[in-house]
């Protein structure tokens, strides 16, 4: 959940709801609403701020929900990708991140790319 996630990495980070709370200009008790509710729900400007600020994914607040509600659904992922994916730890999530933005940029990607369009 949201609140537990944003517990944790602070106490990672070595850094407290108030002074992440000037850095991206909320107040504290939005933040400590946040870890209170542990829920699901926030709001996505606030939780993009946080993620900015304190250098982290999107990802890391939202994993368990799309291996839960994303990931093992054959329409949208028929192949288990998402799932095999969230099932390998940061290091080798950041390892295939890497993999797939090179290949991106790959020049037979996109000759690819634009022979399709």
């Amino acid at each position: 959940m949201i609140g537990k996630t944003l517990q944790l990495i602070l106490e990672e980070k070595g850094t407290n709801v108030n002074e992440l709370a000037k850095k991206i200009d909320v107040s504290p008790q939005t933040l400590y609403s946040i870890i209170k509710r542990d829920n699901m729900k926030a709001d996505i400007d606030v939780l993009l701020k946080i993620c900015v600020e304190l250098g982290v994914n999107m990802e890391r607040f939202y994993g368990d929900y799309y291996e839960t509600y994303f990931c093992r659904n054959e329409k949208t992922d028929p192949d288990g990708i998402l799932e095999k994916y969230y099932a390998l730890d940061e290091s080798d999530r950041a390892e295939v991140r890497g993999f797939i933005q090179c290949k991106m940029t790959d020049e037979k990607y996109q000759q690819k790319k634009q022979s399709l369009a």
